[in-house]
């Protein structure tokens, strides 16, 4: 879903001029394009916690996703349901042709939960599969599906298109194509396939205003980087891409990638994309190999920030944000990421899969503790500190809350509240600030209140008072609209 203006009072943020209005503001220490300035303070990421078993396992003999499940796709949470895109492979689990896997996948097949742990795979009968049309397969008539992403836009005026998929297969040569659907389950592709004259093997796709943005792994690149394409219509789009991130040598290694070389360090997938309104989270592929046979890919999952799908940043190079090394299970050190995030009451989950296992797994964090910032011990700043962006309440009055731990004395983190200029508003600088407890969503309170009546566009100073070396964290500030 999508973070748009309404009537309803929200939270303008402002970056550079550019603006977006979303019901709540949501403030990383990690993001430097909506917290870009800061004194006396350290930041640190937080690896996930991966449960220890597969939350979606192949199925049984004869089933579609019997031989291999590959998780190249969605999950969606729709009412009160999780919804899961992913592609179903039929034939021996492990073969070869030289250094490239020959799993062939047979479709795209879909699961559901109600808590995104336990997952049931439902009998749609659409399509016929092995004699029969007891399985989970969406019908796409396209067979051997490479990757895809599922977007959900109940509010589209046009019924048959509330559901958007962008995917490769090989109908099209591995070419981006696209389709549409009124439930997530019947699909008409569309009349323009393929929307792309190359590959683009994707994880990524967001809408931002009118304006969509699907990024992946393009193969007219000489190595694997993100590459972002653009369209107004989810059909027509932009054949000239944007690099947003890339990780192998610059300006890169000699044309032709495709095929045979895997070497380096790379981009996998580009980034799946968790809109979170005023900033977008993204995981990538930290693709590594010594050489150019594939079977001696490492690859974990790496963090990027962006406001724009174009233009990304990585807080902590190379940093595991979910740890290829950690499987339990004896699986292949080297994830692949699909666009698959939700925050489910006091945690925050991932899903995503090993390269080659056939399975789908879990990846937890505390709510919004995906990184934290805390002070350092730089002597020279007096009070360890950082700044938001400007921000605005629509209404006129905002509520800020912390998400904070660690903090031990009665005042250890503090918050002001200022113009766009940093002048503190009366009653409500950081010596007005009341005590803020440990927790995940703590109210911020002062002597002028706990609403903050506003005039114009404010930013918000986030100020650690207890003595260096203690153990105060802040994850996340969040922002609220509010009525006086």
């Amino acid at each position: 879903s999508q973070s748009n203006a309404t009537e309803a009072s929200v939270i303008e943020v402002i970056h550079n001029g550019a603006r977006r209005e979303v019901p709540e503001a949501v403030f990383f220490p990690f993001d430097t394009f909506n917290v870009p300035l800061h004194a006396g303070v350290e930041m640190e990421l937080v690896t996930a916690i991966k449960r220890a078993r597969p939350v979606l396992a192949r199925g049984e003999a004869g089933a579609v996703d019997e031989h291999n499940l590959r998780f190249y796709g969605s999950v969606i949470k729709i009412d009160d349901q999780y919804h899961m895109w992913y592609l179903g492979g039929g034939g021996p689990e492990e073969r070869w042709v030289g250094d490239f896997p020959a799993w062939c996948p047979k479709g795209i097949c879909h699961a559901v939960s109600a808590d995104g742990v336990r997952w049931e795979k439902p009998d749609h009968g659409l399509v016929e599969y092995n004699g029969n049309r007891h399985n989970n397969l969406v019908d796409l008539d396209c067979a051997n599906v490479a990757t895809c992403v599922v977007l959900h836009e109940p509010d589209d005026p046009d019924p048959n298109r509330r559901f958007k998929m962008v995917f490769e297969s090989t109908k099209y040569q591995q070419r981006l194509a696209v389709a549409f659907s009124p439930d997530g389950l019947r699909w008409q592709e569309s009349k323009h396939n393929p929307v792309l004259p190359y590959g683009l093997e994707m994880s990524g796709v967001i809408r931002l205003g009118d304006c969509y943005y699907c990024n992946g792994q393009a193969v007219n690149k000489p190595a694997r980087m993100l590459c972002t394409v653009i369209s107004y219509d989810f059909e027509n789009w932009t054949s000239a891409t944007n690099v947003g991130h890339r990780r192998d040598d610059i300006p890169g290694r000699p044309a032709a990638m495709w095929p045979g070389i895997h070497d380096g360090p790379q981009v996998h997938l580009g980034a799946s994309l968790w809109d979170r309104g005023n900033t977008i989270l993204g995981f990538y592929g930290i693709w590594n190999n010594p050489t150019s046979d594939r079977r001696s890919v490492y690859m974990d999952l790496g963090l990027l920030v962006t406001i724009d799908a174009l233009h990304y940043h990585e807080p902590v190079r190379d940093f595991p944000i979910v740890r290829a090394g950690e499987e339990r299970d004896g699986a292949t050190p080297a994830l692949m990421q699909g666009q698959a995030f939700a925050n489910i009451d006091d945690r925050t989950c991932y899903w995503f899969s090993a390269w080659r296992e056939g399975d789908v797994r879990l990846a937890e964090w505390p709510r919004d503790r995906l990184g934290y910032a805390r002070p350092n011990a730089d002597p020279k700043i007096e009070t360890p500190h950082l700044w938001t962006s400007p921000l605005r309440s629509t209404s006129g009055v905002l509520k800020v809350f912390l998400n904070v731990e660690g903090i031990s004395a009665p005042h250890g983190v503090a918050v002001a509240v200022t113009d766009e200029r940093f002048v503190p508003l009366d009653g409500f600088d950081a010596g007005d600030c009341g005590g803020v407890k440990n927790g995940l969503r703590s109210k911020v309170r002062w002597r002028g209140g706990q609403t903050v009546p506003t005039t114009g566009p404010v930013r918000l100073r986030i100020d650690f008072t207890e003595p260096r070396g203690s153990d105060a964290r802040l994850f996340a500030v969040y922002v609220e609209s509010a009525n006086a």
